[in-house]
Parts: structure tokens; C-alpha cells; sequence
């Protein structure tokens, strides 16, 4: 009897824990709404972000910053530019979550950043794809070395939004 007591007694506090925790991540993606100068929003999950904008360039920051695939095929500097674009491109992204949540920035402000992320996941995408290559042309060669300046120079306007 002590046993099949003890039993459900586990279970329920087993249940009432993945409830508590189950529905705070629910609440966290949903966000809570908030009310704004411009009227009520839902504030936004840094993940929930991350995948909508820009979950390829979250991928690609990692692998820049490992400068393993890329070594040897984009200039030394440029790499480094690349590399602290990358990091530069995650901490605005943290930024600029916290300021829609704060009703810091208004929603065309975070619309244009939205644009802009996706813009560096092409570029990001486009360095990966020709990255990967076991051998570059030396066209090819230049494009890579051009899209990552390209990606360095929208990661720089990103604080401008």
C-alpha cells in the first residue's frame, strides 16, 4: 500500500514539474503582451527570433568563428572582419529583441532589422556553399573573398536601423 502511495505521489509531483516548466517555455514562446506607444505587441523570444530571421546565420557565426572551413580560403583579414561582423550581427540581434520587448524601437524599426538579417543569412548562405568547396577558382576565389565584405558591410549598418 506505502509503495502504490508513494507511487503517485511521484507521479504528481513528476507532473506538476514538467507542467510548471512545459508551460513557462510555452508562455516564453508566445511571449506576453505588452502595451507600447504604438499600441499592444507580444514580446518577442530570442530563439523565436533567431529562428525566424536568422537561424542560418546563427549556424554560420558558429562555423566563423571556428575559421575552419574558411581558413586558407578568404584572406587573413578578412576573416578576422568576418568573424567580428558575425559576433557583432548576434549581439544586435540580443539588442534589438530586448529593445522591441522594452518598446524601445518601434515595429518599423525591428521590421527593417528583420529585413537586414535576412539579407545576411543569403550572404551567409552564399559563403558557406562556395566555403565548402574542396578546391575555389580563382573567380570563385573572389566572389568569396567579395561576399565577405559584402557581409562585413550590411553587418556594420545593422546598429543604423
Amino acid at each position: 500500500m506505502s509503495k502504490t502511495v508513494f507511487g503517485a505521489v511521484v507521479a504528481v509531483a513528476l507532473m506538476v514539474v514538467a507542467v510548471v516548466f512545459l508551460g513557462r517555455d510555452m508562455i516564453l514562446r508566445q511571449g506576453s503582451q505588452i502595451q507600447c506607444p504604438e499600441g499592444p505587441r507580444r514580446t518577442i523570444d530570442i530563439r523565436a527570433f533567431e529562428v525566424t530571421y536568422s537561424a542560418y546565420s546563427v549556424s554560420f557565426e558558429a562555423k566563423v568563428t571556428d575559421r575552419g572551413e574558411l581558413s586558407g580560403k578568404v584572406d587573413p583579414v578578412q576573416l578576422l572582419a568576418l568573424s567580428d561582423a558575425a559576433q557583432q550581427a548576434a549581439e544586435f540581434r540580443k539588442l534589438l529583441v530586448a529593445g522591441y520587448n522594452s518598446c524601445a524601437i518601434s515595429n518599423a524599426q525591428f521590421s527593417s532589422a528583420g529585413a537586414r538579417f535576412q539579407v545576411l543569412d543569403g550572404l551567409a548562405r552564399e559563403i558557406e556553399t562556395i566555403s565548402k568547396r574542396p578546391e575555389l577558382s580563382g573567380s570563385e576565389k573572389t566572389r568569396l573573398g567579395s561576399l565577405a565584405e559584402e557581409y562585413v558591410r550590411h553587418a556594420s549598418k545593422l546598429a543604423g536601423t
